[in-house]
Protein backbone atom coordinates (compact mmCIF):
# COMPACT_ATOMS: atom_id res chain seq x y z
CA UNK A 1 0.00 0.00 0.00
CA UNK A 2 1.92 3.01 -1.17
CA UNK A 3 0.56 5.86 1.63
CA UNK A 4 2.78 8.90 1.01
CA UNK A 5 3.06 10.29 -2.38
CA UNK A 6 5.53 13.13 -2.87
CA UNK A 7 5.31 14.85 -5.37
CA UNK A 8 1.90 15.99 -6.96
CA UNK A 9 0.58 16.46 -9.97
CA UNK A 10 -1.89 19.02 -10.66
CA UNK A 11 -5.17 16.88 -11.51
CA UNK A 12 -4.05 15.40 -7.48
CA UNK A 13 -3.80 18.94 -6.01
CA UNK A 14 -7.46 19.91 -7.65
CA UNK A 15 -8.60 16.49 -6.45
CA UNK A 16 -7.22 17.12 -2.68
CA UNK A 17 -8.66 20.82 -2.73
CA UNK A 18 -12.14 19.81 -3.63
CA UNK A 19 -12.26 16.61 -1.54
CA UNK A 20 -11.28 19.07 1.48
CA UNK A 21 -14.19 21.42 0.53
CA UNK A 22 -16.54 18.42 0.59
CA UNK A 23 -15.62 17.45 4.50
CA UNK A 24 -17.32 20.18 5.36
CA UNK A 25 -20.43 18.71 6.38
CA UNK A 26 -23.95 18.78 4.63
CA UNK A 27 -27.50 17.73 5.37
CA UNK A 28 -27.19 14.62 3.15
CA UNK A 29 -26.12 11.14 4.58
CA UNK A 30 -23.20 11.01 2.23
CA UNK A 31 -20.48 13.55 1.31
CA UNK A 32 -21.01 15.68 -1.78
CA UNK A 33 -19.90 14.10 -4.62
CA UNK A 34 -16.41 14.38 -5.91
CA UNK A 35 -15.64 13.16 -9.72
CA UNK A 36 -13.94 9.94 -10.17
CA UNK A 37 -15.13 8.59 -6.62
CA UNK A 38 -17.79 7.52 -5.11
CA UNK A 39 -19.23 8.70 -2.22
CA UNK A 40 -19.66 6.08 0.61
CA UNK A 41 -20.10 7.48 3.87
CA UNK A 42 -19.08 10.18 6.76
CA UNK A 43 -17.33 9.08 9.93
CA UNK A 44 -17.68 11.03 13.23
CA UNK A 45 -16.06 12.52 15.90
CA UNK A 46 -17.17 14.05 18.79
CA UNK A 47 -17.21 18.12 19.76
CA UNK A 48 -16.76 18.12 23.64
CA UNK A 49 -17.45 21.47 23.31
CA UNK A 50 -20.49 21.63 22.07
CA UNK A 51 -22.84 19.61 24.35
CA UNK A 52 -20.46 16.35 23.68
CA UNK A 53 -22.23 16.47 19.83
CA UNK A 54 -21.39 14.14 17.67
CA UNK A 55 -20.11 15.59 14.55
CA UNK A 56 -18.77 14.85 10.73
CA UNK A 57 -15.31 15.09 10.88
CA UNK A 58 -14.53 12.77 7.63
CA UNK A 59 -15.74 12.25 3.83
CA UNK A 60 -15.17 9.16 2.99
CA UNK A 61 -14.97 8.47 -0.92
CA UNK A 62 -13.81 4.83 -3.30
CA UNK A 63 -12.01 5.32 -6.31
CA UNK A 64 -14.36 4.56 -9.20
CA UNK A 65 -13.80 0.92 -10.39
CA UNK A 66 -10.80 0.53 -7.94
CA UNK A 67 -10.03 -0.87 -4.22
CA UNK A 68 -8.61 2.83 -3.36
CA UNK A 69 -10.01 5.01 -0.41
CA UNK A 70 -9.88 8.47 0.36
CA UNK A 71 -10.08 10.25 3.72
CA UNK A 72 -10.83 14.27 3.65
CA UNK A 73 -10.33 15.17 7.70
CA UNK A 74 -12.97 18.36 8.04
CA UNK A 75 -10.99 21.69 9.69
CA UNK A 76 -12.09 23.76 11.47
CA UNK A 77 -16.25 24.74 11.18
CA UNK A 78 -17.47 26.62 14.23
CA UNK A 79 -17.00 28.90 16.81
CA UNK A 80 -16.49 25.71 19.12
CA UNK A 81 -13.72 24.73 16.65
CA UNK A 82 -12.06 28.03 16.72
CA UNK A 83 -12.04 27.40 20.66
CA UNK A 84 -10.71 24.07 20.42
CA UNK A 85 -7.95 25.53 17.72
CA UNK A 86 -6.46 27.59 19.87
CA UNK A 87 -5.24 24.20 21.94
CA UNK A 88 -2.55 23.74 19.73
CA UNK A 89 0.16 24.91 21.05
CA UNK A 90 -0.96 22.01 23.96
CA UNK A 91 0.52 18.66 22.48
CA UNK A 92 -0.03 14.98 23.33
CA UNK A 93 1.95 12.30 22.55
CA UNK A 94 0.97 9.94 19.88
CA UNK A 95 2.49 7.11 18.96
CA UNK A 96 3.65 7.07 15.30
CA UNK A 97 4.71 3.28 13.86
CA UNK A 98 6.97 2.60 10.79
CA UNK A 99 8.31 -0.68 9.93
CA UNK A 100 11.52 -0.20 11.88
CA UNK A 101 10.28 1.14 14.91
CA UNK A 102 7.84 3.54 17.35
CA UNK A 103 8.36 7.17 17.45
CA UNK A 104 6.10 9.69 19.85
CA UNK A 105 4.87 12.01 17.51
CA UNK A 106 3.44 15.11 19.03
CA UNK A 107 -0.31 16.11 17.96
CA UNK A 108 -2.14 18.89 18.74
CA UNK A 109 -4.30 18.14 21.75
CA UNK A 110 -7.74 19.45 19.81
CA UNK A 111 -7.47 16.87 17.10
CA UNK A 112 -6.18 14.15 19.71
CA UNK A 113 -9.38 14.34 21.52
CA UNK A 114 -11.67 14.13 18.42
CA UNK A 115 -9.66 11.52 17.32
CA UNK A 116 -8.58 9.12 20.42
CA UNK A 117 -11.78 9.56 22.30
CA UNK A 118 -14.96 7.22 22.52
CA UNK A 119 -17.95 9.17 20.87
CA UNK A 120 -20.74 7.69 22.32
CA UNK A 121 -22.54 5.21 23.93
CA UNK A 122 -24.25 4.57 20.73
CA UNK A 123 -21.27 4.13 19.25
CA UNK A 124 -18.79 2.63 21.37
CA UNK A 125 -15.40 3.33 19.78
CA UNK A 126 -13.07 6.97 18.74
CA UNK A 127 -13.20 8.40 15.25
CA UNK A 128 -9.63 6.30 15.34
CA UNK A 129 -11.39 2.89 15.93
CA UNK A 130 -13.88 4.08 13.12
CA UNK A 131 -11.05 4.40 10.76
CA UNK A 132 -8.98 1.14 11.48
CA UNK A 133 -12.00 -1.16 11.47
CA UNK A 134 -12.83 0.54 8.05
CA UNK A 135 -9.24 -0.23 6.53
CA UNK A 136 -9.28 -3.89 8.09
CA UNK A 137 -13.01 -4.12 6.49
CA UNK A 138 -12.14 -2.68 3.25
CA UNK A 139 -8.17 -3.84 2.76
CA UNK A 140 -7.84 -0.58 0.43
CA UNK A 141 -5.12 -0.74 -1.99
CA UNK A 142 -3.72 2.77 -1.77
CA UNK A 143 -4.90 5.70 0.78
CA UNK A 144 -5.08 9.14 0.02
CA UNK A 145 -5.58 11.30 3.29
Amino acid sequence: MKRIYNDFDQNTVMLLAQASYNAYPNSSDRPNQLEGYESICWFYGYDFRNKLAEEKMVAVYKKNNTNDYLFAFRGTDSICDMIDDFEFMEKKSFPFFSKRSIYDAQIASGFCHIYTNRLSIRRNQSLQQTLFDFLVETTPKNILI
